[in-house]
C-alpha cells in the first residue's frame, strides 16, 4: 500500500518541531514541579526521578511494540488486543484520562495567571477565557498550534533565565 503525501497546510518545519516537542513534554507543570517533589520525596527525590525515567523508556519501548501496524490507530489496538467491549472500556477509560489532565492543565494555567497577572479576576471569567483561546487556537490547524508553542517556549525561556537570578541585582552603570 502506497503511502499518500501528506497536504501542504499539514507541514511544519524542523524548527518548529523542535517547540512542538519541547512544549508537549515540559509545559506549564515546569513551574511548580521542583516543590512538589521537594515537598513529598525530600532528599531522596532523586530516586522518583531515576524510576520515573526508567518506566517512560519501558513504555515508549512498549508503545512502539504495539503500535508495529501504522494503518491502526490506538482505539483499534485496544479493540484488536482486549475484544471490542473491554477494548472500548479501555479506550473510554483513556478519553476520560486526557479530559481530567486537561482540566488539570486549565487549572494550573488559571491559578498561575491569577497569582501573577490578574488576582482580581473570577475563575470562571478566566476558564471562559482560556477555553475560549485553546478553541481558536486548535481550530486553526496544526500550524497555528506549531506557532502558538513557539511563542510560548519563547515565553518560557524568558521566565526561566529570570527565575535563575531571584535574588540579583544588576546594575545599569
Amino acid at each position: 500500500m502506497r503511502a499518500r503525501p501528506v497536504k501542504e497546510n499539514y507541514l511544519i518545519s524542523g524548527y518548529f518541531v523542535f517547540f512542538l516537542i519541547a512544549a508537549s513534554q515540559i509545559g506549564v507543570s515546569s513551574f511548580y514541579f521542583q516543590t512538589l517533589v521537594a515537598k513529598e520525596a525530600g532528599q531522596d527525590a532523586w530516586i522518583s526521578i531515576l524510576s520515573m525515567g526508567l518506566s517512560l523508556h519501558i513504555i515508549v519501548w512498549m508503545i512502539y511494540k504495539m503500535l508495529g501496524h501504522p494503518a491502526k490507530d490506538l482505539i483499534d489496538l485496544h479493540r484488536i488486543l482486549f475484544g471490542r467491549i473491554l477494548g472500548n472500556v479501555i479506550s473510554l477509560l483513556m478519553v476520560g484520562y486526557f479530559f481530567m489532565r486537561a482540566l488539570d492543565i486549565l487549572q494550573t494555567y488559571m491559578g498561575i495567571i491569577q497569582v501573577w497577572v490578574f488576582p482580581s479576576l473570577k475563575t470562571w471569567e478566566m476558564a471562559l477565557l482560556l477555553i475560549s483561546m485553546f478553541y481558536y487556537i486548535i481550530s486553526g490547524g496544526f500550524r497555528a498550534l506549531s506557532g502558538f508553542c513557539f511563542f510560548c517556549r519563547s515565553d518560557f525561556h524568558v521566565i526561566y533565565v529570570w527565575f535563575l537570578f531571584p535574588h540579583s541585582v544588576f546594575s545599569t552603570r
